[in-house]
């Protein structure tokens, strides 16, 4: 122990004070309680109740938008009238040879308290039933020992836990109900061809669209995101490079029918009405803060869950995109983007939900935008395929360089979408989306293919394709 804590008690079996001091000088010196956070740490993880205090009131900070700094949080500390349990002197020396933290080092610090969390309630556990076996043997014979034993075994697996052993009964009570959940939760995206081939994504499920710049990412999202809203659940939107402002006109295009032109002089005259924008995505959430890390968006969600969707179950994320999410810098562009792929799809699992990722493929992979895309696409971001349950390619035909005239006219605005991944059937298929350039609109052509089409296109070609 060091020298300036030597006037803490030692700790029983089952604590680890020096890692709870170390957790909560990082929190007060680097300002990274998102990141904690995001692993899944909180207040009841530490043994010590002052060291509670002190994380409680840095999360009240945090989750109230300001700074987290050793000053502001001694206000809040004062302000809930904690400091006397805390300890003035006690909370200075706190900060002293914080080391900065390293998500690794982050991830290492919040396991090993949640499980010394896990070994102190087996620990009470144990200790109440050997006091119950001691006074009451009759305990032994009436089924409480082996109901007790249960308990433990659920307690041993961990505070995020489910139970590690399943009988066969209960293996059919969870697949039951994960089947019934799942109906219901699935995420459609409004093409019913689309739709039928992938089946809906699930909660805890990762999505890709890649595609190159300005071919209809975003686009095509916020279709989804017009779809969404007619569900009863909620959907939370990072608009990483595009403001709010962009995005809700885009909504409102689509959802009213209107162009551009149109809407913005409805809205300059006064006769814009958004009481149906209102009522219609009264559950959508955007949030168009740049550079946000994957750890700031569960943090944000989080706080989202206890304000505007209290109450209301978070169906979907959408992410717009991958590229520009923030993250550690020290790392390659590889290694950053494939943490960042992982770590989303830990969020899904996380808060039982699907994620949409917009993902931007390189000049050398999309070409002009019309090239096919297929998984090696996105392997220049590391294993963003690895970690996506469904990958969608975007590509338009008329963005073709080498295409005649004609060909070009064929395929005017037509998004081709095309289904490189898919967990739970064949991949493969592709649908044609048109696209009205007025309302934003996309609708399936069923009738609309590229296959026949683009070879006599491509036997058309006046020099190589770019």
């Amino acid at each position: 122990m060091s020298e300036a804590f030597s006037d803490v008690p030692d700790a029983p079996s089952g604590v680890d004070l020096d890692v709870e001091r170390d957790v909560l000088s990082q929190l007060l010196a680097f300002d990274v309680y998102a990141s904690y956070s995001a692993e899944g740490l909180r207040a009841d993880a530490f043994f010590r109740e002052a060291h509670r205090l002190v994380f409680t009131a840095v999360a009240n900070v945090a989750q109230g938008g300001h700074r987290v700094d050793v000053a502001v949080v001694r206000q809040e500390l004062l302000r809930q009238q904690w400091m006397e349990e805390v300890r003035e002197d006690y909370y200075a020396r706190l900060t002293e040879g914080a080391p900065k933290p390293s998500p690794e080092n982050i991830r290492y610090q919040v396991h090993k308290l949640l499980d010394l969390q896990t070994v102190r309630a087996v620990l009470t556990a144990a200790q109440a039933l050997h006091r119950e076996v001691s006074t009451k043997p009759e305990t032994v014979s009436d089924g409480t020992v082996a109901q007790r034993l249960s308990d433990i075994q659920v307690l041993l697996a961990g505070p995020r836990g489910r139970a590690p052993l399943l009988t066969a009964d209960r293996q059919l009570e969870v697949f039951t109900t994960e089947m019934a959940r799942e109906g219901e939760a699935r995420v459609w995206f409004g093409f019913p061809a689309l739709d039928e081939a992938v089946g809906g994504v699930r909660a805890g499920e990762v999505c890709g669209w890649m595609a190159r710049p300005g071919v209809g990412k975003t686009i095509t999202l916020c279709n989804v995101a017009c779809r969404a809203a007619d569900s009863d659940g909620g959907h939370v939107l990072f608009s990483l490079e595009m403001p709010a402002a962009q995005i809700v006109e885009r909504l409102i295009q689509i959802r009213y029918g209107l162009s551009r032109e149109d809407l913005r002089d409805q809205v300059t005259t006064g006769r814009f009405d958004g009481t149906e924008y209102q009522q219609v995505f009264g559950r959508l959430v955007i949030i168009d803060q740049p550079g946000l890390s994957v750890p700031q968006m569960e943090s944000l969600l989080r706080h989202i869950a206890m304000g505007p969707l209290c109450g209301v179950p978070l169906r979907l994320v959408t992410v717009d995109h991958l590229g520009l999410i923030g993250g550690d810098r020290a790392l390659s562009t590889y290694e950053r983007v494939s943490t960042q792929a992982r770590e989303l799809k830990e969020l899904a699992k996380r808060f039982e939900t699907a994620v949409l990722l917009a993902i931007q493929v390189n000049r050398a992979d999309g070409g002009d935008g019309s090239r096919e895309l297929g998984l090696s696409a996105a392997r220049d971001s590391g294993v963003v395929e690895e970690a996506m349950d469904y990958l969608l390619a975007i590509r338009r035909l008329d963005y073709a360089a080498s295409g005649s005239r004609r060909s070009r006219a064929q395929f005017q605005n037509v998004l081709f979408t095309k289904i490189v991944k898919n967990r739970h059937g064949t991949p493969g298929h592709e649908v044609a989306l048109r696209l009205s350039p007025d309302s934003l609109r996309l609708r399936e052509d069923t009738e609309l293919t590229s296959e026949e089409t683009e070879m006599a296109w491509v036997a058309q070609t006046r020099g190589p394709r770019r």
